[in-house]
Order: C-alpha cells, then structure tokens, then sequence
C-alpha cells in the first residue's frame, strides 16, 4: 500500500471491506435467513401419491391409488385434501368405494399439546427471531473487530510519533556534538565537554533505535489488519505516515441508543427463551385433537360449494394421549428453565 499519509477513517474501511473475518461476519445475516427459509419449508404443502396393486395368477385381488393435498397452518390446524379409489376382487369392505373414487376434504384440530404452539411453529418464530439475532450478533462482532484494529492503529501512530520525537532529538544531539567539537577545536571547549556530547548523542541513539524498532513492531501488528481484495495480506510501506487529523467525531451519549446491537442481540435472545418455554409447557399437556372429513364423488366437475357438504358422508376422528411419566415434557421444561 503506498500513500503519504493513512487516517484511520482509511485504516478502518479497508478493514471493514476486505479482512477475512469481516466477510465471515457478512455471511451471518445470509445463513440466518437461510435457516428461516427453511424453517418456512416445514409449512410448504405436500402433494403426495400411493399406488398398491396386487394381481396373482392373472387375476387382480386389489387396486388401490390415492393421492392427498396436506399442510400446516400457523395454527393448531392442519388442512388435508385426499383422493382414494379401491378396485378389485378382494379389497377390505370398509374401503369399498364407488368406481370413480371419493374425495375427502377436512383436517385435524389440536386442543391440548399443540394448542398454543407446537414444535414447529416454534422453530419458525426462532428462526424469525434468529435473522435479528444473527445482524445484532454480526454488528457487535463486526464493532469489537474495528475497535481492536482502531486500537492497533493508534499504537502504531504512538510509536511512530515516539520514534520520530526522538530522531529529532537525536539530531538536535548530533549538532551539539558538532559545534562542542568545533569549539573544542578553537580552544572554547574542554574534553569533558566533548566526552559529555559523545554520551548525550550515545543516550539519544539508543532511545532512537529503541522507538524505531518498537513503530516496526507496531507497523506490522497493525499491517495483519490489511488485506488485499484478492484476499492476500498487505504489508503497509513504512514510509507511510500516520494521519494526525483526528476522525470527526459524533454527538456523543451516556445513554445506549434502542438501536444499539447489544441491546437488539439481548432482545432477540429473551423472546428466543420466551419462546422455548411456551414450547416446554406445551409438552406437559395431554395430546388431544379432533379432526375429520366430508366425503365427495371423485367425478365432479366444478369446484364444491357448501350444498355438496353433506353432514351424513363423513369420517370423524378424534385423539387422545398422554405420557404417564411426562419425564419428556419435565426434561424439556428444566432445560429450559
């Protein structure tokens, strides 16, 4: 890298465009609102097909298609849409059906585990919780990354400053030494005079050399911050010198602004618990649900309106369980705690 001067203002953008890290602290938004794409995929419908046949000797005992239209709602509900035709010498009489098949529209309702909320539903909400999480997480990392290569930067402005202090001390020593010389020469100045300027240019030299080598260590401490856009380290010239221009500084606050990651991060992470522990208290209730169907011909040929719905062709479902030990539902509610 070659300029004059480097700010820090400069410093820190390039930081912030190129350093490794930073473009791992980028990817954490996108994976995020990948995992929330994916949660969203637990509610995709699902268009499912069967087929069973079965023929021996030539002579066909049971033929049995189907094909069903399910999903999930944001509510303890669950939509199914199911075609199914039997056909053959020996199909089971509780599935007999007419020739052209029979349609069954309905679903499930959970009133007990699942009512409030249920596994799934909560995965989708932490995921949506988790794309905030995750921006609030990579901005506090992306801050502390640029504080720590801020810090270095002013170190190395230190001990550059500190080296060149002490080269124009060093100097100002070498033209003592050489008019203390000269006056020695002319009969001005005794030997001790010059033996006293020889050791003041000696002390000056080493706390020079002792600076230059500590702005060296800072110069390559703060060039590990610098990369390349092709992602290949940069080591800054060393005749490069730092900015004494301070950045333009902001109002500044005694007060975290709402916006501020740290608070957003402790948000996110508080309706994420909130969230587990309304799912753990679902697992202590028994599971009960009712559900079931209107049955239609598989032959009609425009959309059903409510007059097809007949209360006497229906299945009627209806569950109930609960484990005795609860020791799932405990386990989950004291993880939780």
């Amino acid at each position: 890298m070659m300029a004059d001067t480097l700010s820090v203002e400069q410093f820190l953008f390039w930081v912030d465009s190129y350093h490794p890290l930073m473009k791992a602290v980028n990817s954490k938004l996108p994976i995020a609102k990948a995992a929330l794409l994916k949660q969203r995929g637990q509610f995709d419908p699902v268009l499912a097909g069967h087929l069973s046949n079965k023929t021996y000797e030539s002579e066909t005992y049971y033929n049995l298609p189907s094909w069903s239209l399910s999903t999930a709602t944001a509510g303890p509900v669950r939509i199914d849409l199911d075609w199914n035709a039997t056909a053959g010498l020996y199909t089971n009489p509780q599935d007999k059906l007419p020739e052209e098949g029979m349609f069954a529209i309905g679903g499930m309702l959970e009133l007990g585990n699942g009512l409030i909320t249920d596994e799934r539903r909560t995965a989708l909400k932490l995921a949506k919780v988790g794309v905030h999480l995750g921006a609030a997480e990579a901005e506090l990392y992306r801050n502390e990354l640029l504080l720590k290569a801020a810090k270095d930067y002013w170190k190395w402005f230190e001990a550059q400053e500190s080296s060149l202090a002490y080269f124009s001390a060093l100097q100002a020593a070498k033209e003592i030494q050489i008019m203390t010389h000269q006056a020695f020469a002319a009969g001005d100045a005794s030997g001790m005079d010059t033996l006293d300027a020889n050791g003041l240019v000696s002390t000056w030299e080493a706390a020079y050399f002792s600076a230059r080598q500590k702005a060296i260590q800072a110069l390559l401490t703060m060039s590990n911050w610098l990369w390349s856009e092709s992602s290949q380290p940069l080591l800054l010239d060393p005749n490069v010198l730092a900015s004494k221009n301070l950045p333009k500084g902001s109002t500044r606050s005694t007060q975290l602004s709402e916006e501020h990651p740290l608070l957003r991060y402790n948000d996110a992470k508080a309706r994420q618990f909130k969230l587990k522990e309304n799912l753990a208290k679902e697992y202590l209730k028994p599971k009960v649900g009712i559900g079931g169907a209107f049955l239609l011909p598989g032959n009609f040929v425009s959309t059903p309106t409510s007059t097809n719905f007949n209360d006497g062709n229906r299945i009627v479902k209806a569950k109930v369980a609960l484990p005795l030990l609860l020791r799932e539902g405990r386990g989950y509610s004291k993880s939780q705690s």
